[in-house]
């Protein structure tokens, strides 16, 4: 009997922590300067930011795939790849300067800002950060996401999104 009570409640007890969310979730559009993360094509990037100051090429092995980095002012990289039309486009960001505004549905974050300006809008990231960063899952896992760093006086350092 003692042996049936004891796996009952190690199976409620996973249960209920298998479910639970601690950061937000978005599913929508996440832009950087008004321009779509994953529809935007290169062309129409370097067309509304002008030319970056460097392009280099890599291969990100977690995902296999080859990536064009545009940097702009020497600390900003937007990173494309290859689609099956074999369009270059705006996949992923790592921001490091105020130059760009994030805009992840009604937020509109830029390195720099506060980070109370995002309790509003995704309170459960929020209410669930770290020492030193915030995270807002994107596309319903935890492999897809938006990483914000902050300093001591809370103020954004780094925007990020990450694809694993």
């Amino acid at each position: 009997m003692e042996s049936v009570l004891i796996l009952s409640l190690t199976f409620f007890i996973t249960l209920s922590c298998y479910g639970q969310q601690i950061y937000d979730n978005y599913d929508g559009p996440i832009l950087v300067a008004d321009l779509q993360l994953f529809t935007t094509p290169i062309e129409t990037v370097v067309l509304n930011l002008g030319s970056p100051d460097e392009t280099t090429y890599e291969f990100w092995e977690m995902s296999e795939e080859n990536v064009t980095q545009l940097k702009y002012n020497t600390n900003d990289s937007l990173f494309f790849t290859e689609d099956s039309d074999n369009t270059l486009r705006f996949y992923s960001f790592s921001l490091n300067t105020s130059i760009f505004t994030v805009s992840i549905g009604t937020l509109h974050i830029s390195v720099g800002d506060h980070i109370s300006v995002i309790q509003a809008t995704f309170p459960l990231s929020y209410s669930n950060k770290g020492e030193d960063y915030i995270v807002i899952t994107n596309r319903g896992g935890d492999h897809d996401y938006i990483l914000i760093e902050f300093d001591p006086n809370n103020l954004i350092a780094k925007i990020e999104h990450r694809v694993f």
